[in-house]
């Protein structure tokens, strides 16, 4: 994939259920692994336990973007406010080739609860663009 940056593989996007808040791309992610916890019991005293497996949680899911202050400020306020309710959201990743083609069916996690978000950090002393992001708890995958 000669000439193609990391951060271009993919095409994050987030949106919220009731489709009044559309985030648009970001370009971090992280998260939303699936796990499960495997118990053992040794019924009867048989020499092999029995294993078990529960269901799969998906860990939480964190995107990111350098923040734009026209974009981005009425996002964190909303976010902010929108911290404990039952507002969910949907995050989907995309793949994407050398030019910037989707490739397949994007990866859905929905019902998406948000934990945290976190502001751009400022400094003076610091000539970076600020980065902010926002961090969801999902309940499942499509």
């Amino acid at each position: 994939m000669a000439g193609t940056s990391g951060v271009r593989y993919f095409k994050v996007e987030a949106h919220a259920h009731d489709g009044k808040l559309a985030l648009g791309r970001f370009a971090s992610f992280s998260g939303g692994e699936p796990t499960v916890t495997i118990g053992t019991a040794w019924n009867g005293g048989i020499k092999v336990p029995d294993r078990t497996q529960s269901r799969p949680v998906y860990g939480n899911i964190t995107i990111g973007r350098p923040f734009s202050p026209n974009r981005d400020r009425k996002y964190v306020r909303a976010l902010i406010a929108a911290i404990g309710t039952e507002r969910v959201f949907t995050i989907t990743k995309q793949d994407l080739d050398a030019n910037d083609v989707v490739i397949g069916k994007p990866d859905t996690w929905i019902n998406c609860l948000i934990v945290r978000v976190g502001e751009p950090p400022y400094t003076e002393d610091d000539s970076s663009p600020a980065h902010w992001e926002i961090e969801f708890a999902p309940q499942s995958r499509a």
